[in-house]
């Protein structure tokens, strides 16, 4: 018998085998076992069981291999226990009691308890404001905060605190309710989620403090589910929300840092999948993490995420044509491994905030992997899943020569990763190069410009992806100039020309050297030059011809930058009168 628990041991002390990578946990001779939490430390795992058609809740201690039923007090009442969640000491267990005969979906006669394993007490926390007995609607979804002292649940009932629920109030609607459950009085509950009619709120996750709670605003005519956080001060009444992302199913990670969710995504056929994803919410950034070692995302479709405690480690239900997995993604040194096949997918499985231990339930069973005892997989360096690519940019020149831009590679989802950008010039580091934009030199033209991106992330060998090669060549220049010119005799005569540049090495884009060079034209024996301006206007001061028609043959000198077209012929007309 376990110290301080009310009940009787049910699995001797050292019963259970050593855990070396999984094992299955011994539970009383046919019960069938669901609905199974941990304890932040991986030592204490609280479970729903049956047997016999009677419920009960349940607790194990890893240390001990001891198994005990814990008397809550409210069995006589009938009913079902479901959704355990359990404090990092595992002494205080949130839990639903579901109504006798009630399978799948929601239950209107739900209500939420917590059990105090170290004073015997259980306490109906969905309770009505007055005399304290259940809520007027079903109350499910409980998750307690890791000291123990809070619990968020999701409610439609719309008697169990002073304010009226909106949500709940509009029938198919549901809030999500804060009740703080410290010590051995009565709980105080809270609403945590917007005062919006109608709205449907599931799906709480809390920190371990209760001042953050995540949820799921379940999509509706107007709008996709999204995820919400809520964010008071502690002992506080106001609450603050802020939409974080589109999808569902959030978990926070106990530092409060992070949180897992799913949302709709495409596989390749156009078949619809749900995936994981791991938002760090201060930055904002998201990387995906039901994907394979390379990167590229895990067949099937994922659900029900866990995030440890700072989420470096998300664990997710993968489900396929075969049946459900367990995988578990290291977000910041990228491997993926398979932990558990062919699991009970709606029995439910967790994570220890520690990111050591998983639970689930396989076959009405219930099953231990110590992650840390598994053979961990060696990390290799980040995989580029589309390397860099170089390429004309629109960006204007602030010199003679034209821009060129990289798409960075596609890597791999990765959490903390830093990437190091160079350019390089017929495979040498270009000096300052390091941006996602350059612009060439006299020096590049002929030639090949290359992208490098080493991704650093830490206690992994460093990914390397290299762009294929840019040739940079000189623009083209195209020149405009009038067919013919007429000036009376005696005058000097003003010939304009314009230039324009069009990219050499690549079907037309914006982006080309700016017009440049020099044009000539030679009258006689003088040879008059004019500089072309940025405008791409030149103009050529021609000095008096004799009367009569004059063939002049205009030309553009080159740069580095921009290559000289064909010369151009203009008829020069003097007329004999002023």
């Amino acid at each position: 018998m376990s110290s301080a628990l009310p009940g009787s041991a049910l699995v001797a002390a050292g019963a259970a085998a050593p855990h070396v990578g999984a094992a299955r946990i011994p539970v009383p001779p046919g019960v069938v076992v669901s609905d199974p939490s941990l304890s932040a430390d991986g030592v204490w795992i609280s479970f729903a069981g049956a047997v016999d058609g009677t419920s009960g809740l349940y607790r194990h201690n890893t240390a001990t291999g001891e198994t005990t039923r814990v008397t809550t007090g409210v069995e006589d009442r009938g009913g079902s226990v479901a959704q355990t969640s359990t404090s990092r000491d595992g002494n205080v267990i949130a839990w639903t009691r579901h109504s006798a005969g009630h399978s799948t979906g929601w239950d209107p006669a739900s209500q939420v308890y917590v059990t105090d394993v170290r004073w015997g007490i259980t306490r109906l926390v969905s309770s009505e404001v007055v005399d304290r007995t259940p809520g007027n609607e079903g109350s499910a979804e409980p998750e307690i905060s890791e000291d123990g002292t809070h619990v968020v649940f999701t409610t439609r009932a719309t008697d169990i605190i002073d304010k009226p629920f909106h949500g709940a109030g509009s029938g198919a609607g549901s809030d999500v309710v804060l009740a703080e459950v410290g010590g051995r009085g009565e709980s105080l509950l809270r609403l945590v989620s917007p005062d919006r009619a109608g709205a449907d709120f599931t799906e709480p996750s809390v920190n371990p403090d209760g001042t953050r709670i995540a949820f799921t605003r379940n999509a509706s005519s107007s709008s996709a589910s999204s995820v919400v956080l809520a964010t008071r001060a502690s002992g506080s009444d106001r609450v603050s929300h802020r939409d974080v992302a589109p999808g569902a199913s959030p978990s926070l990670s106990a530092d409060g840092s992070s949180l897992a969710l799913v949302r709709p995504q495409r596989e390749p056929g156009d078949r619809p999948r749900r995936a994981t994803h791991l938002r760090t919410l201060a930055a904002g950034s998201e990387v995906q993490a039901d994907v394979e070692d390379k990167g590229w995302s895990l067949t099937g479709t994922s659900a029900t995420p866990v995030a440890d405690r700072d989420g470096g480690t998300v664990l997710f239900a993968l489900t396929r044509d075969t049946g459900t997995d367990l995988v578990v993604r290291d977000v910041d040194r990228g491997t993926t491994r398979t932990v558990a096949r062919g699991v009970d997918g709606e029995a439910g499985h967790d994570l220890s905030a520690d990111g050591d231990r998983v639970v689930h339930v396989s076959g009405g069973q219930l099953h231990l992997i110590d992650l840390g005892r598994l053979p961990a997989p060696q990390a290799p360096a980040p995989n580029a899943m589309w390397n860099p690519l170089v390429q004309r940019s629109a960006t204007p020149a602030r010199g003679r020569g034209y821009v060129l831009r990289v798409d960075p590679a596609l890597w791999e989802p990765l959490r903390a990763s830093r990437i190091e950008r160079q350019w390089l010039r017929d495979g040498r580091v270009i000096a300052g190069a390091s941006g996602l934009e350059y612009e060439i030199t006299a020096a590049d033209v002929g030639s090949e410009i290359k992208v490098r991106e080493r991704l650093h992330v830490p206690g992994v060998p460093v990914g390397v992806a290299t762009s294929r090669s840019y040739k940079v060549k000189p623009d083209l220049a195209q020149l405009r100039v009038p067919a013919k010119v007429a000036r009376p005799r005696g005058r000097k005569v003003s010939l304009r020309v314009r230039v324009r540049t069009l990219p050499g090495s690549e079907t037309y884009v914006k982006g080309a050297a700016v017009p440049q060079g020099r044009v000539t034209v030679k009258v006689g024996r003088r040879v008059v030059r004019a500089t072309v301006g940025r405008n791409g206007w030149a103009r050529l001061v021609l000095p008096a011809q004799r009367p009569g028609r004059h063939q002049l043959r205009v030309r553009h000198v080159g740069t580095p930058y921009v290559r000289a077209p064909a010369p151009k012929k203009v008829t020069l007309v003097v007329r004999r009168g002023r």
